[in-house]
């Protein structure tokens, strides 16, 4: 992912540009780090969109209030599907926030419990904000007093 300053820019730049983007742009927030993840999030949910014919241009962010509540689900849906194959669970919870900001701020309304119960290996149930690492790459979250792995060679890390 490029810097946090090239997605600041970019998103500044589209919210000049549009109208749906500026209201997403006012949603999220000051912090530039917020703001790059948002941007990029956008980003890869609109060349998904381009890449299945949803939409024919990926600056084109006005195209999606034409959506229909149905039409926002599918694409969404469509999204996690495809965001399964290639992302683990807690990943697609994060590059769906951008497209969810996104309707929310342009309220245009969609049904968000069914969109993230179609992410794969997820109860729906919120994280604790508990992180179990393993040493190495792999992490292993906490769920209501449940662990995604054994405890043998975690260590605990809070936030």
């Amino acid at each position: 992912m490029p810097s946090i300053q090239k997605w600041c820019k970019i998103a500044e730049e589209h919210s000049k540009k549009s109208r749906s983007y500026r209201a997403y742009y006012n949603g999220m927030g000051d912090r530039k780090s917020v703001i790059s993840a948002y941007a990029y999030g956008m980003s890869r949910f609109m060349k998904f969109l381009k890449d299945n014919n949803d939409v024919s241009n990926v600056e084109n962010f006005d195209k999606l209030l034409s959506f229909s509540t149905k039409k926002i689900t599918a694409v969404l849906r469509d999204y996690v599907f495809y965001l399964n194959s290639h992302v683990k669970g807690v990943s697609v919870r994060t590059y769906l926030n951008g497209p969810n900001l996104f309707f929310t701020m342009n309220d245009k309304i969609w049904n968000d419990k069914l969109t993230k119960k179609s992410i794969h290996g997820d109860d729906g149930s919120e994280l604790l904000g508990i992180m179990v690492t393993k040493t190495g790459s792999q992490s292993y979250y906490v769920k209501h007093d449940k662990v995604t792995s054994n405890f043998s060679g975690l260590s605990w890390d809070f936030p």
